[in-house]
């Protein structure tokens, strides 16, 4: 089952940073085996630079991202006229299963195929 984006472009690569990192490489095993490329990423300003080196269809960050913070983070990618477009996932507690984000938040509107 691939996942598809709108206009029919199926997500491949995510970039994800959590402050658990434990958590992070659990969901990043995870979403590996159902066929995404994960790219950890230790902080906000690595999570940036991620994102442009990679263009991720997805950024996922964990809510309690310290220096910089996950405000300071959204902050940073939204000045990044290189970024526009890519979604941003703000979670709280575990990681979820990547693949079953699907519908779960609003403005990220994705569809199983």
């Amino acid at each position: 089952m691939d996942m598809a984006l709108d206009g029919g472009r199926t997500l491949q690569t995510v970039v994800a940073c959590h402050s658990n990192k434990v958590l992070l490489n659990l969901g990043k095993l995870h979403a590996e085996r159902q066929g995404l490329r994960v790219i950890s990423a230790k902080n906000g300003q690595d999570v940036v630079a991620k994102a442009r080196l990679h263009l991720p269809e997805l950024i996922v960050l964990s809510a309690d991202l310290k220096k910089p913070t996950t405000e300071e983070t959204v902050a940073l990618l939204d000045s990044d006229p290189t970024l526009k477009g890519i979604r941003v996932v703000i979670i709280k507690g575990a990681l979820p299963n990547m693949k079953d984000m699907l519908g779960r938040f609003p403005g990220v509107p994705w569809q199983k195929e």
